[in-house]
């Protein structure tokens, strides 16, 4: 893991026997949405423990998500209601597979 002083970065694992693939979908697992935006949040807190989330949005889910690990990124910023969290998930070749935004 690496850390800046507006970026964090990291892997995120979703492993194939999580109970949630029993049913999301069977024989062809994707990780839910859900999943990946509470994986943003608990990232989110034990990464920046400053940050409290009070919100998320804007999460764009552009490729299915299978079980593995994948890099992350969080980049801290300010809006005029305060601070933001950017988050992307990305696979090995580099590509964007969701992205959205934490508020504080």
């Amino acid at each position: 893991m690496s850390a800046d002083r507006d970026a964090l970065s990291g892997v995120m694992h979703f492993p194939a026997d999580h109970p949630v693939f029993a049913d999301h979908f069977p024989g062809d697992p994707v990780v839910p949405g859900s999943l990946l935006v509470d994986a943003f949040l608990q990232e989110a807190r034990r990464r920046c423990p400053e940050f409290h989330p009070a919100g998320a949005g804007n999460f764009r889910f552009r490729h299915f998500v299978r079980p593995g690990s994948y890099a992350y990124t969080l980049e801290r910023g300010w809006t005029p209601d305060g601070p933001i969290l950017r988050c992307a998930l990305r696979d090995a070749a580099g590509r964007r597979l969701a992205t959205g935004e934490l508020y504080g």
